[in-house]
C-alpha cells in the first residue's frame, strides 16, 4: 500500500504562566493477511471467513489542542483540552448467519468512525491562614463518538454521547494532613 502518514505539532509560550499547543496526525493502519486474502478458512465449519483482497488501509486522523494558565504564587489554574479522531476506510468485519447457524465472515471498509473530547479544569487554591489552605478544582469533560459496524449483513451506527462534571475539594494543614 501507498499511504502518506503526517505529523505535525505546534507550541506557544504566552508566559511563564500561559501557554497554548496543538497537533495532528495522520496515521495508516493496513488490513492484516487474514483480511486480504480471497480463500475461505474453513478450519471451522461453523464460522467460515473469507478475505476481501480490495480492502483498502484504514487512515487515523488525530487533531488535538490544549490550553494551560497556572500562576503558582496565586494558587489558580485553568487547563482545558479538546480532540478529535476520525477514522476513513475503517476496516471492520461483515457476518452473516445463515438458515442452518453458519457463520460467514468477510471484511469491508466503512466510513464514519469518530471519537472527540473536551475538557476544561479550573482550580484555585485558599490560604485561609498561615498553615491551613483550601483547594478547590472545578472542571467538566464531554465526549462523543461513533462507531459503524455489521450485526448480521445490517450496517448500524452506535453513538455515545457522556458528560462528566467534577469537585474536588481538598482541605490542607501544614505538616498535619491534607
Amino acid at each position: 500500500f501507498e499511504a502518506p502518514e503526517l505529523s505535525s505539532n505546534f507550541n506557544h509560550r504566552f508566559s511563564d504562566k500561559a501557554s497554548v499547543y496543538a497537533g495532528y496526525n495522520l496515521s495508516n493502519t493496513p488490513p492484516t493477511l487474514e483480511q486480504l486474502q480471497p480463500f475461505q478458512d474453513v478450519s471451522d465449519p461453523l464460522n467460515i471467513t473469507t478475505g476481501n483482497p480490495d480492502l483498502k488501509p484504514t487512515n487515523n486522523h488525530s487533531l488535538y489542542t490544549g490550553f494551560n494558565n497556572f500562576d503558582f504564587q496565586k494558587g489558580t489554574g485553568f487547563y482545558g483540552y479538546l480532540s478529535f479522531n476520525a477514522q476513513t476506510d475503517q476496516v471492520v468485519s461483515q457476518t452473516l448467519v445463515d438458515e442452518n447457524f453458519i457463520r460467514n465472515t468477510t471484511f469491508v471498509n466503512v466510513n464514519g468512525n469518530y471519537n472527540g473530547n473536551i475538557s476544561g479544569t479550573f482550580s484555585k487554591d485558599i490560604k485561609l491562614d498561615s498553615i491551613r489552605t483550601l483547594k478547590i478544582r472545578v472542571g467538566s469533560s464531554a465526549s462523543l463518538s461513533n462507531f459503524v459496524n455489521f450485526n448480521n449483513d445490517v450496517l448500524y451506527d452506535t453513538r455515545n454521547t457522556t458528560l462528566s462534571p467534577n469537585v474536588n475539594l481538598t482541605f490542607v494543614w501544614k505538616d498535619v494532613f491534607q
